[in-house]
């Protein structure tokens, strides 16, 4: 009995899988990809924006 539940969980986790992967896309099924096209429309260039990196601070000496 216990081969049959491993077996029924290998079969389930290859299809979360497939699903997350988008396997199953074609089917109609698969995780809906977040959309912000209003967003996107606001933007101002954003190919313009530079990374900044803060100032590292020395660990304080051990008292």
């Amino acid at each position: 009995m216990l081969k049959y539940w491993l077996a029924l969980l290998v079969v389930l986790n290859a299809a979360a899988l497939a699903w997350q992967w988008d396997a199953l896309a074609p089917l109609g099924l698969g995780p809906q990809q977040p959309q912000e096209p209003e967003r996107l429309q606001q933007q101002l260039r954003p190919e313009a924006i530079q990374p900044v990196l803060a100032p590292s601070v020395p660990n304080a000496a051990p008292r």
